[in-house]
């Protein structure tokens, strides 16, 4: 997985992107290689949940380590019974996340 510093970097790094400063972070797992390897650096910009399509990636707290945040590719979308729902996992994981 590609988990970054705890909960107060996830703070900091909200607070930049809800005032539109740029903002980045460097990955530190092999969950997403060979697109992302530890040491890449990559920027960050505020998307509505709306806004979110299967094929991106997106960086969010990690569901099961809420002082951790984690760089995934999204599978799904705010499917019909779930509109809210967003399914993520590591290109080179086989199992999907906790949506």
């Amino acid at each position: 997985m590609t988990h970054h510093d705890a909960i107060p970097l996830a703070d900091i790094l909200k607070e930049s992107l809800q005032q539109e400063k740029s903002a980045a972070i460097t990955v530190d797992g092999w969950s997403m290689s060979p697109l992302l390897i530890p040491g890449d650096s990559i920027s960050l910009v505020p998307v509505d949940r709306e806004q979110i399509q299967p094929g991106q990636i997106i960086t969010f707290r990690d569901p099961d380590l809420d002082q951790a945040l984690m760089t995934h590719r999204v599978f799904a979308a705010g499917v019909e019974e779930h509109p809210q729902q967003i399914v993520t996992r590591g290109d080179r994981t086989p199992q999907f996340d906790e949506p």
